[in-house]
């Protein structure tokens, strides 16, 4: 049995050939990590749409990074309290050196602080994603083992190796935490004079967790608040925009058709985000700021296109206005669909280019359709804009029919080897869903023609119960 001053002397050892053979190398690794890591979640931020700004900074993110490298006291504390002198040291240097990097799971230390604990989990997957898609990285712990508690606030301690060398652990905590739990460490777990506050922490942990749970709350509740205004801010400036417009087109006029300015910015403004969605596709750099917003209306008020637009003038006056005003009336609804078919969500939060390709074609064939349906008095471009928004909740019920009828016909196409390339099929479900008619004759002599003699009542009830669904 090796004596007390044996094992600190060995610790000594290992912890002078740690400062004087590793730490430099280690040094480097850890700022070449770092910088990696802060430029991967810049980008995640941004793609995630969780960043901020002020007057100041055009682009706030809602972490920082510190990063460290163990000292070669912190090292030697550390291997003495764990009892791992004797698995680490010996008198081989070099073996010395692989004990200590796969003995010391902490020796790189990076610690992900965040505003508050709302993002926590969010940027935990990131972490994990990450470990998983980089060859340089491997997980020495899972998500479930790495999440830890505080009392009753929630953070993460990640293991990691960083090109099967260095040990790193990765830190996801807020601001808050991570202040308390540093004065902690100073008075407590590195000071073995403060024994009565060793004996109290619990009382003193249990005390002070409401407060900074109350507190990040109320951060974040403010950051809302100002999140909401900056939205709100928008909007108003892009109806001012509309505004001008609309008053220079109908003058006298404009207080009856003022009473829809909301409704006909929304339209445009969602118009607007299926057409940058169709520029992702093609590798465009897109913006949704006021300028390009302000180019996309100047555009669709210019050019004519008026699809389909059969119907009676008045019945549906927000359509009149569209129509008379968005001269190019088809690409405004096709960017609506494509719009609708990612159900309004912003460009940053749609990765995949062939998604887009497919619903992009759906639209094109629904589009070709609306061009020479003549299903009923009112054209079915026109029915697109008779819809309400209520708590700040858009439901189109025309763009979900089509949907809908479009997914329950390529599940039937595909499933029985048919070709409609005329596209007559569809057109047969789509006014069966709109109009209600029972079209099964007309729809077995097309399914005839192709040599298909198999059961269709189920596409027919199918269309028919879509009808229903209003």
């Amino acid at each position: 049995m090796e004596s007390v001053e044996k094992i600190i002397k060995k610790a000594d050892e290992i912890a002078t050939y740690y400062e004087n053979e590793l730490s430099e190398s280690i040094e480097m690794k850890m700022v070449e990590f770092k910088s990696c890591m802060e430029k991967k979640l810049n980008k995640f931020c941004r793609k995630k749409r969780i960043t901020g700004s002020n007057s100041v900074y055009t682009e706030l993110h809602p972490f920082s990074l510190k990063a460290r490298i163990k000292s070669n006291m912190s090292l030697k504390e550390k291997i003495i309290r764990d009892s791992m002198v004797f698995q680490i040291y010996n008198d081989d240097k070099t073996e010395m050196g692989k004990n200590i990097y796969e003995y010391v799971n902490d020796i790189i230390g990076i610690t992900i602080l965040l505003d508050t604990n709302r993002h926590l989990d969010l940027f935990a997957e990131f972490i994990f994603e990450e470990i998983k898609g980089n060859e340089k990285l491997e997980s020495c712990s899972d998500k479930e083992n790495s999440l830890k508690k505080f009392s009753d606030i929630k953070y993460y301690n990640i293991k990691l190796k960083y090109e099967n060398l260095y040990p790193i652990e990765i830190q996801i905590k807020s601001n808050l935490l991570s202040s308390y739990t540093n004065l902690e460490h100073k008075l407590i777990y590195k000071n073995n004079k403060v024994s009565a506050v060793k004996q109290l922490n619990g009382e003193v942990i249990q005390a002070i967790t409401p407060n900074l749970v109350a507190i990040e709350n109320i951060i974040d509740t403010v950051e809302d608040s100002l999140n909401d205004a900056l939205l709100q801010e928008f909007a108003c400036t892009r109806q001012t925009h509309i505004e001008g417009l609309l008053m220079r087109k109908y003058t006298k006029n404009y207080n009856l058709i003022s009473n829809y300015l909301e409704k006909i910015d929304f339209i445009l403004y969602r118009s607007f985000k299926g057409s940058l969605i169709l520029k992702r596709k093609s590798g465009e750099i897109t913006s949704s700021e006021l300028g390009e917003y302000g180019g996309y209306i100047k555009d669709i008020t210019k050019t004519v296109d008026s699809l389909n637009i059969r119907g009676v003038s008045g019945e549906i006056f927000l359509s009149d206005i569209l129509i008379e005003f968005v001269k190019d009336f088809k690409t405004l609804v096709k960017n609506l669909l494509i719009a609708d078919a990612f159900k309004g969500k912003d460009i940053k939060d749609i990765d995949i280019k062939d998604i887009i390709v497919l619903k992009e074609e759906m639209v094109n064939r629904l589009v070709q359709l609306l061009e020479k349906e003549e299903f009923e008095d009112m054209s079915v471009a026109r029915r697109l804009f008779d819809f309400d928004i209520k708590n700040n909740t858009y439901t189109n019920p025309i763009s979900v029919k089509l949907t809908k009828v479009y997914d329950d016909y390529s599940i039937f196409i595909n499933s029985n080897d048919i070709q409609d390339e005329e596209r007559t099929l569809l057109n047969i479900c789509m006014e069966c869903a709109l109009t209600g008619n029972d079209l099964s004759e007309k729809m077995s002599d097309i399914l005839s023609k192709q040599n298909f003699y198999g059961d269709s009542d189920d596409l027919i009830a199918g269309m028919l119960n879509i009808r229903r669904n209003r």
